[in-house]
């Protein structure tokens, strides 16, 4: 994703993970053929399979700037959607299928997701879940790791400003981020712990590879973590995001708090030190309550409502926003989503309004749809829920 050398920051990529639904009933559509053509790699080199046949995981070629991100994700999500209609298929970009139950999950028959199920058991079939994320360029290790162990703290508001999955099963869950909830249940999952060097967490690896938790370091399920197969680290806290301008504002925010903190490193400022147990209540919050009660907030070592806690860090960010001239891109997206709440308050008021999740998944797909369509530099329609027809 970046070349050693380069500052910290230059590059960045997305992922994104959509559900595959049925073109006409817009019901979870496991799709078997499309997951082995993927897997063999026969699609566009932007598209890879998931573990669940329903699933499909695309990925941006390397950015350097968030104009390229925007343009990247558009072109990546119009790929992503001409594949899926061969297929008769459409994209949901939420965390969850509002509707879907468990038994239409399709696990793709191969053999590490084999060895996940006998590794993790149910958990591995629970799974309908899909996120959003980004990797920041990080030219080496131990900055890498050091930068980790500043960022720790803002990892659960991250989660509240990109909540998408209140619904599950077709119930609503009583949470923002039900993905996140769920997430905690795997014993690699979680908050990263604070990692004294790149040393320790190369011995961290080896330690849970030794305990057969894992198998390599790309099955740790941490928020953040170093990736295993670019000089970057990889947030992996968010949710997926429906509306394209919130992938682009959530991808500039990570880019300028890792910039912000390298800073810091550099400095030789301690990271703060805050305990594990603290950041797993603070996660549970965000996960619980999104951007629609109280956060946890780094600043103030206290809880505070979440418009607040989402200002303060927009605060901290704003002096390197500033200096890499992206402050005005972004500024507004931010004010926007503080101002009309995540994709998890969106999708509960189409359904106060409507009364059928049918209509929140419509709306959905809309939305994910808008994103590959709408022009460069023009944000996707982010107004009233309009009915979504297939096709």
């Amino acid at each position: 994703m970046t070349a050693r050398g380069e500052p910290v920051g230059a590059t960045l990529g997305v992922e994104e993970e959509y559900h595959l639904l049925d073109a006409n009933t817009l019901q979870l559509a496991p799709r078997a053929e499309l997951s082995e053509r993927a897997d063999r790699r026969e699609l566009v080199p932007q598209l890879r399979p998931e573990m669940l046949t329903s699933q499909l995981e695309a990925v941006t070629d390397v950015c350097r700037d968030l104009a390229q991100v925007r343009a990247a994700v558009q072109a990546m999500r119009a790929k992503a959607l001409a594949v899926a209609a061969e297929h008769d298929a459409v994209l949901l970009a939420t965390s969850t299928h509002p509707q879907a139950g468990l038994d239409q999950v399709e696990i793709a028959p191969r053999t590490r997701y084999e060895r996940l199920i006998g590794r993790f058991g149910g958990l591995v079939s629970e799974f309908n879940l899909v996120g959003l994320h980004v990797h920041v360029g990080v030219p080496d290790l131990q900055t890498a790791v050091a930068v980790l162990n500043h960022a720790r703290p803002y990892l659960s508001l991250l989660g509240a400003l990109t909540a998408s999955s209140p619904f599950h099963e077709g119930r609503d869950t009583g949470y923002a981020s039900t993905r996140l909830a769920r997430l905690a249940l795997w014993p690699q999952g979680g908050p990263p712990p604070f990692l004294p060097s790149a040393q320790d967490y190369l011995d961290l690896v080896a330690a849970l590879t030794g305990t057969r938790m894992i198998e390599e370091p790309s099955e740790l399920l941490w928020e953040l973590r170093p990736s295993s197969r670019y000089p970057t680290l990889e947030f992996r806290v968010a949710d997926m995001c429906p509306e394209l301008e919130d992938v682009v504002l959530y991808a500039g925010l990570v880019r300028s708090l890792v910039r912000t903190l390298a800073g810091r490193v550099a400095a030789g400022t301690p990271a703060p030190g805050v305990l594990d147990a603290v950041l797993i209540a603070a996660r549970w919050r965000a996960a619980r309550y999104g951007l629609g009660g109280e956060l946890w907030s780094p600043g103030r070592q206290d809880l505070a409502p979440a418009e607040r806690v989402a200002e303060d860090f927009w605060r901290e960010l704003e002096p390197d926003l500033e200096q890499h001239e992206e402050r005005a891109l972004l500024r507004p997206l931010f004010e926007q989503l503080l101002q009309r709440g995540s994709s998890a308050s969106r999708q509960r008021r189409v359904l106060a309004e409507t009364g059928s999740l049918l209509d929140v998944v419509r709306d959905g797909v809309r939305l994910t749809t808008a994103g590959a369509r709408a022009a460069p530099g023009a944000a996707a329609d982010s107004g009233d829920p309009v009915e979504f027809m297939p096709g």
